[in-house]
């Protein structure tokens, strides 16, 4: 090329002693140079000046954020440039090689591409992946952050407040959220009865970490947990927590009533419990009433019929 094709100003300048200076060079700088001189008289002498220009490891970005799902496969791209050989090293805090990851490298006109696969994407593959090139003229680094998105975990320390005869006030702490924002919480609860429990489920906005919960039974034994939801899926149950509701007095009567001699001035009353569902709590005991006429006479005897 002829110096008087470059002006100066930008990445060129040409001295007045006839050498030019490239400024910020760049990889298509290198290639054949040509200085042409005279001075009106004779022919003009000419120089070619052949320019290598080396390049170091280059990235196109040198921070990106990937996401991926919990449970399906992720790949991470070192796409570099510069002069060959490039090498490359993958490096995480705490990364297992395991059957979990491979790394695989394509080489390119111009260098190399380098990918990590990671074929089940777990929680432990969250973190800070550094991707280290080097070759002979330098060295150059790009990070990626991989954020796996999961299902929440479960909501923690559940505790029962307020406890009353139908109602009682569950509190919980705020779970990991999987890196997707929590949008409800599930509630579930039955009575422990022993037998196949009748699950009852109740909603709670994400935004609370308590619920109330209404129309129990009184003198009851209850069973509570709590599942976090977010857009992928939900989490396990929390730890499972018993509490009793507040006896009242029994809404339901003895049952079953019969009456029968047993003995000259002796009657033998007999009788059933009320139903469970009705008691509302412990029978403490009976008060049988009688009478020849009114006013009845009552006596108090034991809890068993």
């Amino acid at each position: 090329f002829d110096s008087s094709g470059f002006a100066n100003g930008g990445r060129h300048r040409t001295l007045l002693n006839g050498s030019m200076i490239l400024m910020d060079i760049h990889s298509d700088d290198g290639g054949e140079y040509e200085c042409s001189a005279s001075n009106g008289i004779g022919e003009s002498i000419k120089k070619a000046v052949t320019v290598i220009v080396h390049v170091p490891p280059q990235f196109h970005e040198t921070y990106h954020l990937q996401k991926a799902r919990s449970g399906h496969s992720a790949v991470l791209r070192c796409d570099v440039t510069g002069d060959s050989p490039i090498k490359v090293k993958w490096t995480k805090e705490f990364m297992d090689n395991t059957d979990n990851t491979k790394i695989q490298e394509t080489p390119l006109p111009n260098g190399l591409l380098s990918e990590l696969y990671i074929s089940r994407v777990l929680r432990k593959d969250a973190g800070i992946y550094v991707c280290s090139a080097t070759n002979n003229y330098g060295k150059q680094e790009k990070t990626i952050k991989l954020l796996v998105l999961e299902p929440p975990s479960s909501p923690t320390e559940i505790v029962i407040k307020q406890v009353e005869r139908t109602e009682a006030t569950v509190t919980w702490n705020t779970p990991y959220a999987g890196n997707s924002p929590i949008t409800r919480y599930v509630v579930q609860y039955w009575r422990d009865t022993g037998s196949t429990p009748k699950l009852e489920e109740e909603t709670v906005g994400s935004e609370k970490n308590f619920h109330l919960l209404k129309s129990l039974r009184p003198g009851t034994s209850y069973v509570v947990r709590v599942i976090a939801d977010n857009e992928f899926g939900s989490s396990t149950p929390s730890v499972p927590i018993r509490f009793y509701t507040s006896e009242d007095t029994p809404s339901g009567y003895p049952t079953d009533l019969s009456v029968f001699s047993s003995g000259i001035n002796e009657l033998n009353v007999r009788w059933k419990a009320p139903p469970p569902d009705q008691r509302n709590g412990a029978i403490q005991g009976y008060e049988l009433g009688t009478a020849s006429t009114i006013p009845w006479s009552r006596t108090p005897i034991g809890k068993h019929p």
